[in-house]
């Protein structure tokens, strides 16, 4: 199950995000490129297309678009070191947001982008602290993404259940 993103991480000021800008940074995902179509399945039934399922490393969902983009953020820089970037997309006719690492793939590149993650965020709650408690932001961003599941793609169209 995806968690939910509610840990705190949003102040109020961030809660709403400008349309205009929230559009420049969610991205919009037909069904069809998580789900095979229809004539996919047929082309898989005859033995002219393989079907192969694709994965994602999700983060967290929310309805709220603003919570998601600033997570995204949040999470961005916390993965800064490994190169990783976190998304926020959207799937059409579905109510909520999903921040995701690493896009949709196979199951292996999405169990290499949670692995890849989970190093860069240790590291850099870790290195940063030197010796003292790390944040408390940086600690729930942390057990964000070393608890985050891998989970085939379609089910974001269920809502991540």
């Amino acid at each position: 199950m995806i968690p939910s993103i509610s840990l705190g991480l949003v102040s109020s000021a961030y809660a709403q995000v400008k349309p205009e800008v929230a559009e420049e940074r969610a991205i919009l995902v037909q069904k069809g490129v998580i789900e095979p179509t229809f004539w996919d399945a047929v082309g898989a039934a005859v033995g002219r297309k393989e079907l192969k399922e694709k994965y994602a490393y999700v983060l967290g969902t929310t309805p709220d678009e603003g919570k998601a983009i600033d997570t995204a953020e949040k999470l961005g820089a916390l993965l800064k070191q490994a190169k990783l970037r976190a998304q926020v997309y959207k799937l059409e006719k579905t109510p909520n947001y999903f921040v995701v690492v690493g896009g949709f793939g196979d199951h292996g590149e999405a169990l290499l982008a949670k692995n890849h993650a989970i190093a860069a965020a240790m590291q850099s709650v870790y290195s940063e602290s030197q010796g003292r408690e790390p944040s408390t932001e940086k600690k729930k961003l942390a057990d964000l993404v070393v608890n985050a599941p891998v989970i085939p793609a379609r089910q974001l169209a269920q809502g991540g259940k």
